[in-house]
């Protein structure tokens, strides 16, 4: 064995015994902390919930999207005919670029034909007005591998 392996061995040791110091007293503090204050066991939960919740991204479930934006929404019922997809109605679609594959839940699709357009519609009901803009109707789409 030559003198650089030995310094090298000796070099790593220090620093594996360091780190393992190091471990043990923040594993120390960790332990002193848990057993000497009061422990919020909701909060501490909640609040990992949280931050793991924000690294998981989600999407909603009657919407469309293109490059991971929302261009539109459902509205209207989905049905598969003929193995394309037909949504009945499709609204807010103003960022909708209609030549290009949008995705759809865990479907990428294309729209081969919009029935009809239109541009805006209030429905008044018990429960306040809802106002639907850029509709789109009976659109058609194929699936896309």
């Amino acid at each position: 064995m030559s003198l650089f392996d030995i310094l090298l061995k000796i070099a790593l040791t220090i620093a594996i015994i360091i780190g393992l110091i190091i471990a043990l007293l923040g594993g120390a503090f960790a332990l002193r902390k848990i057993w000497t204050k009061q422990i919020d066991a909701v909060e501490t939960v909640k609040s990992k919930v949280k931050e793991t919740s924000d690294w998981i991204k989600t999407k909603e479930p009657d919407a469309i999207y293109q490059d991971g934006k929302i261009v539109g929404n459902v509205s209207g019922n989905v049905e598969e005919i003929n193995g394309n997809i037909v949504f009945h109605e499709l609204c807010n679609t103003s960022g909708l670029n209609k030549e290009m594959p949008f995705e759809y839940r865990r479907d990428k699709l294309k729209i081969v034909n919009v029935g009809s357009i239109i541009g805006q519609s209030t429905i008044a009901t018990d429960k306040g007005t809802e106002t639907k803009r850029d509709i789109l109707k009976d659109v058609v789409c194929e699936k896309i591998k």
